[in-house]
């Protein structure tokens, strides 16, 4: 019986040691999953970021900007386009006469 309680104290003992770095090895890797997941995500971005820059630094990029904010090329003539989209249509009947 002394024997039975020794070896479940020892049992017991062992666990107690063991459970601190058990369970920082568990909340580490969990940690490191988390790590890892958030350095995809801003490897991610970092990739579209660079996409953009690449296109932003292009000729075509610049040319399309500066047409956007009316710049002409040289010999160019401007010309402006008004939108009346957003206006209502004039119904009223400016004749007398009806019509044909």
């Amino acid at each position: 019986m002394a024997v039975a309680i020794l070896v479940l104290l020892a049992a017991g003992l062992i666990t107690y040691i063991l459970l601190g770095p058990v369970t920082r090895v568990i909340e580490s890797r969990h940690n490191l999953a988390q790590a890892e997941a958030q350095l995809a995500e801003e490897r991610s971005r970092t990739w579209a970021l660079e996409e953009r820059k690449a296109w932003d630094m292009t000729d075509r990029f610049v040319e399309l900007e500066a047409r956007e904010m009316g710049y002409v090329k040289p010999g160019e003539i401007p010309i402006v386009v008004l939108d009346h989209q957003d206006e209502e249509p004039d119904t009223t009947n400016t004749t007398d006469s009806p019509g044909p």
